[in-house]
């Protein structure tokens, strides 16, 4: 029995909690069952597993186990082959590194510091300022006045009314009446005709009454000179702890060819491993060497 025989009747690779979720793994299960069937097909399967006797799915079962605990008992050894496999270097550089130093230092103290300000501040208007108003105002008056009077004007007349004729000396005789007007007239605030007392007044009342003004003039500020002078009397003082401890590291870093190898066969080894390391092939390889006769 062949292993291209065992993949016919449903061998896969199985997974495995242990590796499931390795990079390795998950890089690779899609690549080794057909890298099985094209260059290890033909391979027979050990005696020790493939049982002339026993059901084919028996075999394939048998066989998923077999795989099952190689790759568990190898998983490390992915694991690293698979870091080399990506690892990301210049193939010229014989040195790719970094030097770290970290020197723990320790500080003590106070600074104080002050900025030479005392007393009180005071702010100086200098120059002139100027405010222009230009536009008109308009005063609306809303609702409604009424106005009313109370107690007594009395009205008294004096003097009176002369009435004569004339007559003008001529041939001719004319009547000519004159009226002579002398009355007058007086009021009296506050009493009765009878001269009793009754107060006059008059009032005005308001109902809804709501004045509105509406502006319609500008008021511009100017200013003439202005300078405002501040004058710093005060004073602030500033106290910082300096006291603790700090680290400082310092990295060096350090890449290229020292000139220990040269880069020619720096270059010709990297196409020799280039050439040599088959990251899937050698896990189907090793697949192959544990269920069959390579």
């Amino acid at each position: 029995m062949y292993i291209k025989d065992l993949i016919t009747h449903g061998l896969t690779i199985p997974e495995n909690p242990l590796y499931n979720s390795e990079e390795w793994f998950l890089f690779s299960k899609q690549w080794i069952l057909p890298i099985l069937q094209r260059y290890y097909g033909r391979h027979e399967v050990l005696d020790s597993i493939a049982d002339d006797g026993a059901p084919m799915q028996s075999i394939v079962d048998d066989v998923k186990s077999t795989i099952v605990v190689h790759l568990a008992i190898n998983t490390w050894k992915y694991k690293h082959l698979y870091n080399l496999y990506v690892a990301q270097y210049n193939p010229i550089w014989n040195v790719d590194g970094e030097e770290r130093t970290i020197t723990h230092r320790k500080t003590s103290g106070t600074l104080d510091k002050t900025d030479g300000k005392s007393g009180d501040d005071t702010l100086e208007y200098m120059g002139s300022e100027g405010l222009a108003k230009s536009g008109d105002d308009t005063l609306e008056y809303m609702g409604s006045s009424s106005k009313g009077i109370s107690g007594t004007i009395s009205t008294k007349n004096s003097g009176d009314i002369q009435q004569a004729k004339t007559t003008f000396d001529s041939n001719t005789d004319y009547d000519t009446e004159k009226t002579t007007d002398t009355t007058g007239k007086d009021n009296t605030y506050g009493k009765k005709s009878d001269g009793t007392s009754d107060p006059y007044s008059e009032s005005t009342s308001f109902t809804n009454r709501k004045d509105k003004t509406t502006y319609n003039s500008t008021d511009t500020r100017s200013f003439t000179n202005r300078k405002d002078k501040t004058t710093y009397n005060s004073t602030n003082t500033i106290g910082e702890d300096t006291t603790g401890t700090y680290d400082e590291e310092i990295i060096h870093t350090r890449g290229g060819n020292i000139g220990v190898t040269m880069t020619q066969e720096m270059f010709k080894r990297e196409m020799e491993l280039a050439g040599q390391f088959k990251f899937f092939d050698t896990i189907a390889h090793d697949i192959a060497a544990t269920i069959s006769y390579i």
